[in-house]
């Protein structure tokens, strides 16, 4: 099974997951790790790689960070040369990691399972208030039904 590690600035990989096992239940072979205040660089990245080591199983691991330019970023990219079987997405989301844990192990293979979770994470960002005006345009009501 391909492990899942998500890293983010403060609570927010927590809640993410949190969140994704309301939809989906509890998840094995997930972790999440937060930066904080106070952190030290040289110990996130030291309990990063203990977090790669426990949830690569021999089908790689998945992080997935919040954004490039922060340290969780920062710090996985330092780490991917380090670890064959270690892939990374920024911009994580809600409908990102309930792609990573509800189709890692129909996917195939790391990559495949990376570039569908970035897809998928994409495809999800959109101006709600773009699409109500489209609905507005095609169907000319505002029905509970087109919602």
């Amino acid at each position: 099974m391909i492990g899942i590690l998500v890293a983010t600035h403060g609570e927010f990989s927590k809640g993410l997951l949190n969140a994704v096992e309301l939809v989906y239940g509890q998840q094995e072979q997930v972790e999440v790790i937060g930066l904080f205040h106070g952190d030290g660089v040289e110990e996130f990245e030291d309990h990063m790689k203990e977090l790669i080591a426990k949830l690569d199983t021999g089908d790689g691991v998945l992080a997935l960070v919040d954004m490039v330019a922060g340290t969780p970023g920062n710090t996985i990219m330092r780490l991917l040369p380090q670890y064959e079987n270690l892939r990374a997405i920024a911009g994580v989301n809600m409908p990102m990691l309930i792609t990573a844990v509800s189709e890692r192990d129909e996917a195939g293979t790391l990559d495949e399972l990376c570039k569908t979770c970035l897809e998928i994470g994409v495809q999800e960002t959109l101006s709600m208030y773009e699409r109500y005006k489209e609905i507005l345009e095609n169907e000319g009501n505002t029905d509970d039904e087109d919602f």
